[in-house]
């Protein structure tokens, strides 16, 4: 028997903006750091730190899509500089 993988995707934030607008039960998970986090955030997100996301995976609620918001530029340049 196989196991149903879930699906992954990127969404532009004008997409996100639309389909929250629109209602649609999307937890936004916030990955950047709580500094990060403090000056701008998604309305109605919740921040759970990179290094934390594992350990605290069983915070994120179960009810709707799941989006994962970061600071993409930043965190591809770190990956670069390994």
């Amino acid at each position: 028997m196989s196991e149903s993988k879930p699906q992954v995707s990127f969404i532009e934030p004008s997409a996100l903006r639309e389909r929250l607008h629109r209602g649609e039960k999307i937890v936004v998970v916030d990955v950047r750091s709580p500094e990060e986090f403090a000056v701008s955030h998604v309305n109605g997100a919740i921040n759970i730190p990179s290094d934390q996301l594992v350990m605290k995976a069983g915070e994120i609620p179960a009810n709707g899509s799941i989006v994962t918001v970061c600071n993409f530029w930043r965190l591809s340049n770190l990956q670069r500089r390994r």
